[in-house]
């Protein structure tokens, strides 16, 4: 087994720990221990810092994975990775004083909850510039085809740290505005985490001064920030936008929601960990039937995994959302909506790794700020006519949208697809198996997890048992154990 394999099936598996930690603070903490207002605020306040991080990097992770294989002089390599490392600053420290002194008027005008939300403006700024500088390091360590660690920051370290919080919180050791300040501190402590381990692994040597090739990566940094953003803007700005026309509790029904819907991309955000440092590498030599035969095996493996995850969330969900708090449950359909959204991502494979190190890379920003106008539009227009699920609604018109754009992007570079007869297979043979599973258990009554357990474990055999006979299990790793394999 090939050490990127490997390090695709641990990601795999520290991002699946992080959902399960993450699935004890959303479906269990967070709605027991918050009021409804409260875990609204913190969703909203998360939200928006996602949404303000990619301005904060300056597009400086992907400029790191893009340009760092191809500098060779160790000065142009200081100067290079220098300007790295301090470059966000433009944008971080100008933002702050912005929201010092503007954010309580612009809160007033736009949210539902202006005086709940002011006093917290501060924490979703330094939350952001936290998140900016971790994928930076991140990024550094990538390029050691190093992604472990970094990974398990990511996913699992700061939500056991919330959970930690929320514990705290439910034998009230700490205050309202404690755990808000506790969640910037998570926040800093990963980010110093990450910066110590990615410079020991990558040993790297500072210099002062101005690149030789300085517009070619300012260039490709504001385009990447952009379209990054704007990307984000498709994923994020439901739950930023619902605020504006909703009050806070819808915040925290819709974000349950969402949470257990984003578990059907952990299959393919295990996987671009390492694909866009090797889709960089095979570009780079010239490697176009093997980029063509990964592209179209990532796709089908990702097709078939992200189904089944979906399958089983769906399959379990009345269930599941049983357990919940009154209210949690009017957003039953905004997992499935959001669950497809995530299912329509993943089946394109390693798309956004190849696009990303394309020649014409700047399309991805036209491309992105339409779909992102369009996604603010869908929101405006059914957000206030069907609430939350007009919100989900919104996210998948979108989402279908930006990846069928950006498959004829990729289309247009390599003239190869993700799209195969199989992922319509996928999709048939996941309804079937949905549909007979809940046909037998339409009758069965019984204590709730064991109703949950007994579901999930009979609809995946039935799936598993399908997509084997299809052949789709058999295929090999995406990941070679030498480059070109």
């Amino acid at each position: 087994m090939s050490s990127l394999y490997k390090q695709s099936m641990v990601n795999a598996v520290s991002t699946y720990a992080g959902f399960a930690l993450g699935a004890l603070n959303t479906l269990v903490l967070y709605v027991h221990v918050l009021d409804v207002d409260t875990y609204g605020l913190l969703s909203w306040l998360l939200a928006a810092a996602t949404l303000l991080m990619p301005w904060m990097t300056m597009g400086v992770p992907n400029t790191l994975l893009k340009f760092f294989p191809t500098i060779h002089t160790d000065l142009e390599r200081a100067q290079f990775l220098g300007w790295m490392l301090w470059w966000p600053l433009v944008v971080i420290l100008p933002l702050g004083i912005l929201l010092a002194v503007w954010g309580d008027a612009a809160a007033a005008h736009w949210l539902q909850s202006p005086d709940a939300v002011s006093p917290y403006l501060i924490h979703f700024w330094a939350i952001g510039g936290f998140m900016a500088y971790f994928e930076v390091f991140y990024s550094l360590a990538k390029t050691r085809l190093k992604s472990v660690f970094g990974n398990v920051l990511k996913e699992v370290s700061h939500r056991l740290l919330i959970t930690w919080l929320l514990v705290m919180m439910y034998f009230q050791w700490i205050s309202t505005e404690q755990l808000f300040t506790g969640l910037v501190m998570i926040y800093a402590v990963r980010t110093l985490s990450m910066a110590i381990y990615s410079v020991y692994i990558a040993r790297p040597v500072l210099a002062w001064g101005i690149p030789a090739f300085f517009k070619e990566y300012l260039s490709y940094g504001l385009f990447v920030v952009l379209g990054t953003a704007v990307a984000l803007v498709i994923l994020e700005i439901d739950k930023v936008m619902i605020h504006q026309f909703l009050p806070l509790s819808e915040v925290a029904f819709y974000t349950v929601a969402v949470f257990m819907a984003t578990l059907v991309s952990v299959p393919a955000r295990a996987t671009h960990q390492i694909a866009l440092p090797m889709s960089a590498q095979w570009i780079a030599s010239g490697q176009w039937d093997f980029i063509k035969s990964r592209y179209q095996e990532s796709a089908i493996q990702l097709s078939w995994t992200s189904g089944w995850v979906l399958l089983v969330l769906w399959s379990t969900a009345p269930d599941i959302f049983s357990l919940l708090p009154a209210g949690y449950q009017s957003a039953i359909w905004v997992l499935l909506l959001i669950g497809m959204s995530k299912w329509i991502e993943a089946s394109m494979g390693i798309n956004n790794a190849l696009l990303l190190n394309a020649p014409k890379y700047k399309w991805v920003l036209y491309t992105g700020v339409v779909m992102a106008l369009f996604t603010v539009g869908f929101n405006l227009w059914l957000i206030p006519r069907y609430g939350i699920i007009g919100a989900a609604w919104a996210s998948l018109g979108a989402m279908l949208l930006y990846q069928c754009a950006k498959v004829w992007a990729v289309y247009a570079w390599i003239k190869a697809h993700p799209w195969q007869p199989k992922m319509v297979a996928v999709l048939l043979w996941g309804g079937i198996s949905w549909w007979v599973v809940d046909w037998v258990f339409s009758n069965i009554d019984g204590p709730v997890f064991l109703r949950i357990t007994g579901i999930a474990l009979l609809v995946s055999l039935v799936y598993i048992a399908g997509i084997y006979r299809l052949g789709l299990i058999e295929y090999r790793s995406i990941w070679p154990k030498k480059l070109g394999q």
